[in-house]
């Protein structure tokens, strides 16, 4: 578990993953996996790495399919309004606000209420 713990920060630190495409979907898809079961290795004590694993995930959607199939882009839009619930407002503003203005503006897109036809 020691290991665990000093090897994730340097991990997510690496990501997002942008020179091997291939990988990169793995990666992201794996990491993904990685938080929706809430690995309390990956999300940290009291969800610190939560932040970090957000402005990988705002990247990964800004980049669209080159770094996450399909399937794990709709996985990360799905986690991230599912965080959005949960998670105080207060908590989330200093979230958003410590993304750059690139970032903040894919997860408006992708969290704003979509309007029904």
């Amino acid at each position: 578990m020691l290991l665990n713990l000093q090897v994730v920060p340097a991990w997510l630190s690496c990501l997002p993953i942008r020179n091997d495409l291939v990988e990169a979907k793995i990666v992201h898809d794996q990491l993904c996996s990685m938080v929706e079961r809430s690995d309390p290795v990956v999300l940290g004590a009291n969800n610190q790495n939560l932040p970090q694993i957000i402005s990988i995930f705002a990247e990964v959607l800004i980049a669209g399919n080159d770094l996450a199939s399909e399937t794990t882009v709709d996985r990360v839009v799905n986690f991230l309004r599912r965080i959005q619930q949960l998670l105080p407002s207060s908590a989330l503003a200093s979230t958003w606000s410590s993304l750059h203005p690139q970032q903040q503006a894919v997860l408006q897109s992708v969290l704003s209420p979509q309007p029904s036809c």
